[in-house]
């Protein structure tokens, strides 16, 4: 009997011991729930402060910029904030600002060959952008089109068109070494001048942004047809063009302007001479205008005309250039800790019938967090400044 209930006692026990061990598990577990879910409430309410405190920023910015009152942009405009880059302590955090007029850089979607061997690109790496870009699959000597994208263990197409961001370079074939290379100094936002597209890159900008193939021919015969004997003065001249109508007429003013968009007080040395390359000058008018810019900035594009002027003909350098800045990126930091958050947008600006001069509009915005966010810049010199360090 002794034996009986020294048995049931000791299963007993070892059932209680069985009960205890099974509810502190899941007390443990619970326990680590609650942190798991504390953790994430913490993280949530971080992420929801920086992204709070990024926009606050970014608001401050564009204030700025549509309060611009002067009639030519340069760095020493109060929205620059000098040189492009602050940074401040607020609210706990960090805060890194990186500013950069984006309009005053080469697109990187009507680039030649030529132009992307002076950004460093060799000529694979040339030919390889291209073939992205371009709207065939004939394969340049060096380049890659569909076979090689669909060999791949992730197969996928290549563009065929213009880059609607830049970080899609990093998808080209060795895209990561090429946007290391053509990142800094390249844009792909801002209109494109109707006046001084190639037949080839009107074709695929109007390809790339929709429009029908049968349209897109004709609408490129009727261009060029009308700058045989003429160039765009007014938007409206393209209702002249058969292939226009009212409603083309709409869809195409966010892509086409009649002048230049890239302000000569902001490109750097590099981007003037790529477009240089293209329009034909000397590469060496370049370092000209980049000492009379450190001088005093240009108040208005004619001031730049005389170091164009070479042959008998003038050169129509507001075809080119300006010295308003219509697209401007916005880099901002926001880090505690190890924690970093990252907001980037590219804005683009025009005149506004309201109480500020301009008004702003976004065409891209990226946020990124931790280590998916890029390194933070290392203070910049002087545009000018920078130009004669290197």
């Amino acid at each position: 009997m002794k034996t009986i209930l020294n048995d049931c006692r000791g299963s007993v026990l070892i059932l209680v011991a069985w009960v205890f061990a099974i509810m502190g598990i899941i007390a443990a577990f619970l326990l680590y729930r609650s942190e798991l879910e504390w953790a994430a409430v913490v993280s949530l309410e971080r992420n929801n402060r920086a992204a709070g405190l990024g926009e606050q920023v970014l608001q401050e910015q564009l204030a700025l910029l549509r309060r611009d009152d002067t009639d030519q942009d340069s760095v020493s405009d109060p929205w620059f904030r000098e040189k492009g880059y602050w940074e401040e302590q607020r609210d706990g955090f960090q805060v890194v600002v990186k500013i950069e007029d984006e309009s005053s850089k080469p697109n990187l979607n009507i680039m030649s060959r030529g132009e992307l061997g002076l950004l460093g690109l060799s000529e694979v790496e040339a030919d390889v952008l291209i073939d992205w870009i371009d709207p065939d699959d004939e394969i340049s000597s060096e380049g890659a089109e569909a076979d090689y994208y669909q060999s791949l263990a992730v197969p996928y197409k290549p563009r065929n068109g213009f880059l609607s961001t830049l970080r899609e370079v990093l998808a080209v074939k060795d895209g990561r070494e090429i946007y290391s290379k053509v990142a800094p100094c390249v844009t792909v936002f801002g209109k494109y001048n109707i006046n001084t597209l190639t037949e080839r890159n009107l074709e695929n900008l109007l390809l790339s942004s929709g429009f029908d193939k049968m349209w897109v021919e004709r609408m490129v015969s009727d261009v060029n047809n009308y700058r045989t004997d003429n160039i765009f003065k007014s938007f409206d001249e393209l209702r002249q063009l058969s292939a226009v109508s009212l409603d083309k007429l709409d869809e195409l003013r966010p892509l086409l302007t009649l002048t230049g968009i890239m302000n000569l007080n902001f490109i750097n040395e590099k981007g003037l001479e790529t477009v240089l390359k293209r329009i034909g000058c000397d590469q060496e008018v370049a370092g000209k205008i980049i000492h009379r810019r450190r001088e005093e900035p240009f108040t208005e594009i004619g001031e730049a005309r005389h170091f164009f002027n070479i042959g008998e003909k003038p050169f129509p350098i507001e075809q080119y250039f300006t010295t308003v800045s219509t697209i401007i990126r916005y880099q901002i930091w926001l880090i505690k800790g190890e924690r970093t958050y990252y907001l980037e947008t590219v804005q683009e600006r025009a005149p506004s019938d309201g109480a500020n001069k301009w008004r702003t509009s976004p065409l891209f915005r990226c946020v990124l967090r931790d280590q998916e966010a890029p390194e933070l810049p290392d203070p910049p010199l002087d545009l000018d400044e920078e130009e004669e360090e290197e």
